[in-house]
């Protein structure tokens, strides 16, 4: 991550693994919000986070002034598979808890961040291992894109 990645008041992590089947949405998302937003927006950064999402909330929590965050991952929320779950989060929450966005609480994976965080997240159909292509995924992915590119509309009004 170089400095210009840390100068945004609005940061959006694609996060995934591209070799666990439909974990790649995250980054499937980030590569289509970068291909359609040219330019970005003055102070939106968007990041293909990989697997190394929560290193980089930390990061971006140990700043002074912590940017907005928008992350953007699978995970598992008792819903039908290709299914989207937006959560927003303004506070901090209390408990913590150690695992990733696939099986803890939301609130757990945004524990202590101290700016605005919101999670979109899809229900997976398969995370096991093997490359995906994201066509099983093609609706919910542009539908999450849809939602960021409002979210970063309104962010920028």
């Amino acid at each position: 991550m170089n400095e210009s990645t840390l100068d945004g008041r609005l940061v959006i992590l694609g996060c995934g693994n591209i070799h666990y089947g439909d974990d790649c949405f995250g980054c499937k998302v980030a590569a289509i919000l970068k291909k359609d937003i040219r330019p970005l927006p003055k102070g939106v950064r968007i990041i293909d986070a990989g697997t190394g999402g929560p290193r980089l909330v930390n990061l971006l929590n140990s700043l002074p002034d912590p940017p907005d965050i928008i992350i953007i991952d699978t995970g598992h929320q008792g819903k039908d598979a290709g299914e989207l779950s937006v959560i927003e989060k303004t506070g901090v929450y209390e408990k913590t808890e150690s695992g990733t966005s696939h099986t803890l609480r939301p609130e757990s994976v945004l524990d202590g961040y101290r700016g605005k965080c919101t999670l979109i997240l899809c229900e997976p159909h398969d995370t096991s291992f093997g490359t995906s292509d994201g066509t099983r995924l093609k609706e919910p992915i542009e539908k999450a894109a849809s939602i960021v590119k409002r979210m970063i509309e309104e962010s920028c009004l």
